[in-house]
């Protein structure tokens, strides 16, 4: 099992499922909210539709994997592999615009966790870490995030991007929330 491969990919799909919820984001539906037991516990069609993208993607990646998942992917593995996934961490935060959630994603050999990553949406950071390998943080430069981005794309606390000259960061038009 290539683990650097399976990581770069579950890397580009987390590029590809934030890329979906910063999209959500700018006209969510607010009347698509249910509880999950109490009424603090939250859930929107932004978590079930991740999940299934990452879940969809993660069968391919590893075959006859198992998944243990935050809105209700469960299922047992036909080999020693198990996907763990909160394809929202921190939906109460999305929920209220408030700019702070990510895509967790951890793989489990048998019951030692061999990979991991965080995948901070509104920015594009990113922890991610292998079994024998070292823990990274990669912080993106606007240039990683533009071909997700168009003029006037939303930012999460509800203004909208402007790209700006080639070579210059894009801009929020809510002071203060530019990117890197």
């Amino acid at each position: 099992m290539d683990l650097i491969k399976i990581e770069k990919e579950v890397l580009d799909l987390c590029g590809e499922v934030a890329h979906f919820i910063r999209q959500e984001s700018s006209h969510f539906d607010r009347a698509r909210i249910e509880q999950k037991g109490s009424f603090s516990n939250l859930v929107s069609y932004v978590d079930k539709e991740s999940e299934k993208k990452i879940v969809n993607t993660l069968k391919k990646i590893i075959p006859g994997s198992g998944f243990l998942a935050e809105e209700g992917t469960d299922s047992k593995s036909e080999n020693e592999y198990q996907w763990i996934i909160d394809p929202l961490d921190g939906t109460t935060n999305f929920l209220h615009g408030l700019p702070i959630f990510a895509i967790s994603i951890a793989l489990r050999r048998n019951d030692q966790v061999v990979l991991g990553v965080v995948h901070e949406v509104t920015h594009g950071e990113c922890f991610h870490a292998i079994e024998h390998g070292k823990a990274t943080n990669e912080v993106p430069h606007w240039n990683d995030i533009l071909p997700y981005m168009h003029d006037k794309s939303p930012c999460p606390l509800g203004g909208k991007y402007t790209l700006g000259p080639p070579g210059g960061s894009p801009t929020c038009s809510i002071p203060g929330h530019n990117l890197p």
